[in-house]
């Protein structure tokens, strides 16, 4: 297979300039499934956290389709690539030097859409309860108005809950939920710090009356 790859390649200096035109692409692309990878490597991950950063790393692949230039080895090719001089950078060219347009490429489009459906197969519980219901516990999410903060999240801790429930008794769901507007109010006592913070500055205290929530 080996030798059949490099006859096919070796033999060919169009598909000599298409390959390197893919690694060139994959190396783009490639780069922000590493930044996924350094998602789940962070400490500070928090699960309520994952589907944000996730929607990042695919609104990035995005990018790279209407401006592949954002990419910093496309920015470079295209910087340094020039057919009409037939040169890359002070190389000489030899042979067609035809334009590129890799905004218009479909190699480039479907690359990039097979990568973001595969993010989405793959993390789709995160979108879903019960995963998508810790959403409750985004204290950036939470109304500012009492009255809206009171019902906010609760059908979501009623999920969360109701899908545990094998490690609960009914009791301590009742409460659990009950605990969940105790944890509003003591949230926003003390404020002002990243939501990390918050729920390890909880964890490590562990308020009597958040025993079940937390």
């Amino acid at each position: 297979m080996l030798k059949g790859l490099f006859n096919f390649y070796h033999y060919s200096p169009k598909q000599r300039r298409d390959l390197k035109e893919v690694a060139s692409i994959m190396e783009e692309d490639l780069a922000h499934l590493g930044y996924i990878k350094q998602i789940f490597q962070r400490e500070d991950l928090l699960v309520i956290d994952v589907s944000h950063e996730l929607e990042a790393a695919v609104l990035k692949l995005c990018a790279l389709k209407v401006d592949p230039t954002r990419g910093g080895s496309m920015a470079d090719f295209n910087r340094l690539y020039k057919p009409t001089e037939r040169m890359f950078g002070d190389v000489t060219l030899q042979g067609p030097c035809p334009s590129i347009n890799f905004a218009e490429d479909p190699l480039l489009h479907d690359l990039i859409d097979g990568i973001n459906n595969y993010i989405d197969k793959r993390f789709h519980n995160f979108y879903e309860p019960p995963l998508a219901c810790f959403e409750a516990f985004d204290i950036g999410r939470w109304p500012s108005n009492r009255e809206d903060l009171l019902l906010h999240g609760d059908d979501d801790v009623t999920t969360v809950f109701m899908h545990f429930a094998s490690l609960f008794t009914e009791d301590e769901i009742a409460i659990g939920k009950e605990q969940f507007t105790d944890l509003k109010a003591r949230v926003r006592d003390i404020g002002g710090n990243s939501m990390y913070r918050v729920y390890q500055h909880l964890l490590t205290i562990k308020p009597s009356n958040l025993n079940i929530i937390l």
